[in-house]
């Protein structure tokens, strides 16, 4: 521990080195960039904006899209009603004219011209937010409505998934800087882009665009704080922090997004905002930045391979995985499932989730430095029993308030277990494998975005077939059968320190010999300098 503190205090004196080295020469304003540049503070701090960003831009759209795309097709088909519509041949059934209506919809929502035939009882869905219709009613609408919304979500995490393993090999080979700037710009572009939006097509590329933001903030924001911290207790102390910049982005998100878009009286309010925000990021990480490319020797298959190949590598991945499926699962079912057995207010859906938020929070600040002394894999497995025993305890509930326990420590669960292995991978990296940073961590991030891109899908068609409560049992059971896994990793663990012990003793009598050795050069070169002295 002691090592890593004065490898962690010399990279630091390092950085304030160059940066005195290039004050002597060169104007003010130069000296005081390269200051900046050698500001490993800043750094973390750029890096912590983005990925603030990049969740705030992920959840503000929640409370947005779904009202958004259902006034669009109300105004539309209200439009049509208006206007003298054409019958089509399938018009005289008992469908009527309300398929006529339900077409222009469709095709208005997918920015196409409005077909003349129906396409079947699937397109029936939006009719009835606007006309009754045989046989449905609103809750079907607003059932078939949210597929169309968890699309449109669910297409970030799928983009993300395929941009991660291209976005480590990039970092690998020029650095964490550049992807984190085009991070930065593309989170610039997707804000704006679902400001100017306004078919289903455009919003669907927006947020996919946001999926290769993502990808590059998570990965090159990692990676950049791994290098920036070698020492394990400073690395796990400020990346558990600047990972809590995710729960502090989905805290912020949707009171944001459903404020303004209430006082503004459009989506474009909240999209402007975020795109200011991101525009000042950009220019501050071009000027502070250094984007001096940097080498690597290694082959990147061969990275690949060694990481694929390495037990507690897969195992930690895994981890990261469960833990963060019982989150994505439980996102776009609890809703439904509240709404169907409890029945509650608007306002406590959308405040069902803030405990989460806040005992991730509390889980990434709190428990990194504490995950490195008592040991991650230990940590990690109290974490994954705390998630799989609130899953279990969240179908028990029968009023909102009984909900609060169960997801504050389904967060915190979360939480821990993420600020107790992701700067572990890198502790693994340095110890065990010559790959860089951006491979691990694009690894890291795959299992996240794995996790949110089949959890509501998977949750989705099991919840239809088992319901929901069964669901959530699995989940939990899921997370607590994991933990053996994790006990296997800790016994290897404790007979490799016995073993390392013999090895580190041996290490540290030589290099203690070789600095007595060099200390009594230095005196026997002394004492020959001051008896030629006497001499003179």
């Amino acid at each position: 521990m002691q090592k890593e503190a004065e490898a962690t205090t010399e990279a630091g004196s390092g950085a304030e080195a160059g940066a005195g080295a290039l004050e002597a020469e060169g104007p003010a304003w130069r000296r005081r960039l390269a200051q900046l540049r050698a500001s490993r503070r800043l750094q973390v701090a750029l890096v912590y904006a983005s990925l603030l960003l990049d969740n705030v831009l992920l959840t503000v759209v929640v409370p947005i899209l779904p009202d958004y795309l259902h006034q669009a097709d109300y105004d539309f088909a209200m439009a049509a009603a208006a206007a003298p519509a054409r019958p089509s041949p399938r018009a005289a059934g008992a469908e009527g004219p309300a398929t006529v209506l339900l077409v222009q919809s469709e095709a208005a929502a997918a920015g196409a011209a409005p077909p003349n035939c129906s396409h079947g009882a699937a397109d029936r869905r939006d009719l009835s937010l606007v006309a009754p219709a045989a046989g449905g009613g609103a809750g079907e609408a607003l059932l078939s409505e949210s597929s169309r919304v968890g699309l449109l979500l669910a297409s970030k995490a799928l983009v993300q998934l395929l941009c991660n393993p291209l976005v480590g090999l990039l970092t690998s080979r020029v650095g964490s800087r550049v992807p984190q700037l085009l991070g930065s710009a593309s989170l610039l572009a997707a804000a704006l882009a679902f400001a100017v939006g306004q078919s289903f097509v455009a919003l669907l590329m927006a947020r996919s665009l946001q999926g290769v933001a993502s990808a590059c903030v998570g990965v090159s924001g990692m990676s950049l704080v791994a290098e920036l911290f070698p020492g394990a207790a400073a690395r796990s102390r400020v990346m558990g922090a600047v990972l809590g910049a995710a729960a502090t982005g989905v805290l912020l998100g949707y009171p944001l997004g459903g404020a303004l878009y209430q006082l503004s009286g459009g989506k474009a309010a909240p999209f402007l905002l975020l795109a200011a925000l991101l525009l000042l990021l950009t220019v501050m990480q071009l000027a502070c930045l250094s984007f001096k490319s940097q080498e690597h020797t290694h082959d990147a298959s061969q990275r690949w391979h060694h990481l694929l190949t390495d037990g507690r590598v897969l195992i930690t991945a895994g981890a990261i995985l469960v833990s963060t499926s019982a989150m994505a699962i439980l996102e776009p079912c609890l809703p439904i499932w509240l709404m169907d057995t409890i029945k509650p207010q608007k306002w406590q859906l959308g405040t069902v989730f803030f405990p989460d938020s806040l005992g991730y929070l509390l889980g990434t600040n709190c428990f990194g430095l504490f995950a490195y002394r008592l040991g991650p894999w230990k940590v990690a497995v109290a974490a994954l029993l705390l998630v799989g025993i609130s899953a279990l305890l969240i179908p028990t509930a029968s009023a909102i308030s009984q909900l609060v326990i169960p997801h504050f420590g389904l967060g915190l669960g979360i939480g821990v277990t993420d600020a107790a292995l992701v700067p572990f991978l890198a502790n693994l990296v340095d110890t065990h494998h010559a790959a860089h940073y951006g491979s691990v961590y694009s690894l890291e991030q795959t299992a996240v975005s794995l996790a949110y891109f089949l959890g509501p899908f998977a949750g989705g068609e099991l919840v239809e077939t088992i319901g929901f409560s069964w669901l959530m049992r699995i989940v939990g059971l899921l997370n607590i059968l994991y933990c053996p896994l994790l006990f296997i990793l800790i016994f290897r663990e404790a007979r490799q320190t016995k073993k390392g012990s013999i090895v580190d003793s041996s290490t540290w009598l030589m290099n203690y010999q070789s600095n007595v050795n060099t200390s009594q050069s230095k005196n026997f070169a002394y004492k020959q300098f001051t008896d030629a002295s006497d001499s003179e």
